[in-house]
């Protein structure tokens, strides 16, 4: 991502974006790139779009979506308007209750174990 110019935002390590100088000197945001695991999600300007598919070729990405697309559980359409449209109903009916024992259901203010904890985290993680 350095190599074309990207840099790592400072609120979140799996964020990217690309600058570029304008004639007056002043720096414009030309794309956003967030990675989830392996996949990417992007939005930007036509010249970030050819950057982004530069990194394409050297990495090899398996498959481009765009306009109607789930990306970590979250349906993302862009409407015939230009907006964009979030939906998370997949999302919430993909959730799955996490079984905890009998006997740690009584105490409601009891902390998750680290068992628990990870069933919790991977529910939340689609």
């Amino acid at each position: 991502m350095r190599e074309h110019g990207w840099t790592r935002a400072l609120v979140d390590g799996a964020m990217w974006l690309l600058w570029i100088l304008n004639g007056m000197g002043e720096s414009i945001l030309e794309a956003i790139m967030v990675a989830h695991v392996v996949d990417l999600l992007f939005a930007g300007s036509c010249r970030g779009k050819l950057s982004v598919d530069a990194i394409g070729e050297e990495l090899g990405f398996g498959s481009l979506e765009q306009s109607d697309f789930t990306w970590c559980g979250k349906r993302i359409r862009r409407a015939s308007d230009g907006t964009i449209r979030l939906s998370m109903t997949e999302y919430y009916e993909n959730l799955a209750e996490i079984q905890i024992a009998k006997r740690r259901k009584s105490d409601t203010t009891a902390e998750l174990d680290a068992c628990e904890a990870k069933k919790l985290r991977a529910a939340l993680v689609i």
